[in-house]
């Protein structure tokens, strides 16, 4: 797919405000001049952050999903004292997740709200982030413009005591109120491609010591969200993120969730029960209070016996990335044996016929020649250390995700959190060689970065291999060789 094809794509998934089909969209496009395939439009819709796939090959926009629809938060006493609220995660999902939550604007009686800058204790300010996990609050916080100068890298991804957020001064609706601690602050988005929402105030108490009836009904909001969320987990399992799990949660159930008298996700989370932010791999989910997520169940039931599947990075034109990125290592590298570079991409090349060897070297000597003739090892020396370290992971990754295969056996069979990981792993590396070859620019930008994230992953799949190895090996015992 070229860029600008993907681009008008992009623009068209950020505002169409209704359900379609991969079919329907791509005869749409067939409309405008741009030829796309309904597998290629199904594979960009699977992954696209401004889509949510729902069921029987429907899709619906975050745009459609998520416009018109209300939530609503209570400040704390700390941003009310400086007139500043932080969007942070409460925003999510209703909000494009994409975007840095301090460029989000607030219509209150029909002005913008100011955007301001003030400085919160890193404790309280990892509290307004904490749905993005506890893996990257401290990420998203050190990206804040605000920041700029912070590298957490330099401090094992820890915050300095005090950091500086970018909020919306709200100090005119504060002026217009008797606004306290307990008053909460509802929001309407109304434009989800500009990320423009109103904001209103909900005071608690009408008079002193007279509960509003919208308190009471925030106390059935809680219990009806839990339902909605417990039933997402049995359907849908821990999804992509949170943001996801919460995604679904709030679309199918819009109506009765998205009202004025609406609860919020960070405090029902402070007096739930039932339901907790719990380890999944290297990330965190919503799920079961006090249980390890696991990596398979009802909702990938069909797919449970293979782990590669699981991953979405399977499809051709995938294959024909990681082959370039192989190829451009291999040049870096200054190697020449073509069967080296063969076995890295072909677990298991050593069974394969004569006519297939050849004809694979022959298609890889082709493609080496295509990519040589603009090759530039020079100017290839950073992003090409970055691709070394990210390739050698993914080859250890995919030998292993072939080995759990060989075994024939079922997932639920394996140690599941190490499964959990060793997928997360591959995701996250792939997502590294998908931008060099993108925006090599970005990266070598980040290159402390992404090689302290490297490092990391590395470190991690070391810890986990044996757990998984010694399974595997377990598993191979039921074969015997007459």
């Amino acid at each position: 797919m070229s860029g600008s094809t993907e681009e008008k794509l992009n623009q068209f998934l950020r505002e169409f405000p209704k359900a379609f089909t991969a079919r329907g969209l791509s005869r749409f496009l067939s409309t405008t001049g741009i030829k796309i395939t309904v597998p290629e439009c199904e594979n960009f819709l699977d992954t696209s952050p401004y889509v949510l796939p729902l069921k029987r090959k429907i899709y619906i926009t975050r745009a459609g999903a998520f416009c018109g629809k209300k939530f609503s938060f209570k400040p704390t006493n700390r941003e009310i004292e400086q007139g500043v609220f932080i969007v942070g995660h409460r925003g999510m999902p209703f909000i494009d997740n994409e975007v840095f939550s301090g460029s989000i604007r607030f219509l209150y009686k029909g002005d913008f709200l100011p955007g301001a800058v003030t400085v919160f204790d890193s404790n309280d300010a990892l509290d307004f982030y904490f749905l993005y996990g506890q893996e990257f609050s401290a990420q998203y916080i050190a990206s804040d413009p605000a920041n700029e100068g912070i590298n957490i890298c330099d401090s094992d991804l820890n915050l300095p005591p005090t950091v500086k957020l970018t909020g919306i001064d709200f100090s005119r609706i504060l002026h217009d109120t008797d606004f306290k601690y307990g008053d909460r602050l509802v929001c309407t988005v109304t434009d989800w491609k500009s990320n423009i929402l109103t904001v209103e105030p909900l005071l608690k108490y009408k008079t002193d010591m007279q509960i509003a009836e919208s308190d009471m009904n925030r106390q059935h909001w809680y219990a009806r969200f839990e339902e909605a969320l417990l039933e997402e987990f049995r359907t849908a399992g821990p999804c992509a993120s949170m943001e996801e799990q919460l995604a679904y949660v709030f679309y199918e159930h819009g109506d009765e969730l998205c009202g004025e008298d609406s609860g919020s996700v960070e405090e029902y989370l402070k007096q739930a029960k039932r339901v907790g932010i719990e380890t999944f791999g290297l990330e965190s989910r919503l799920w079961y209070k006090d249980n390890d997520v696991p990596a398979v169940g009802t909702w990938n039931e069909r797919k449970r016996r293979k782990l590669h599947v699981l991953l979405k990075e399977t499809d051709s034109d995938f294959q024909c990335f990681i082959i370039n990125c192989y190829i451009k290592d291999f040049l870096y590298e200054k190697k020449t044996d073509l069967n080296e570079l063969k076995n890295c991409l072909i677990p298991g090349a050593a069974s394969l016929s004569q006519a297939d060897n050849d004809m694979i070297l022959d298609r890889l000597e082709e493609r080496k020649k295509i990519i040589e003739e603009e090759y530039n090892w020079f100017a290839d020396y950073k992003s090409g250390e970055i691709r070394h370290e990210a390739l050698d992971l993914y080859k250890k990754e995919t030998d292993i995700i072939y080995d759990i295969d060989d075994t024939g056996r079922n997932l639920q069979d394996f140690p599941q959190q190490p499964l959990v990981i060793v997928s997360q792993i591959m995701n996250q590396v792939v997502k590294i060689l998908e931008s060099l070859e993108e925006d090599p620019a970005w990266v070598i930008d980040a290159y402390d970065e992404v090689m302290f994230s490297l490092d990391g992953m590395s470190a991690t799949f070391d810890d986990i291999k044996d757990d998984i190895a010694s399974i595997i090996k377990e598993k191979r015992k039921d074969f015997t060789v007459i």
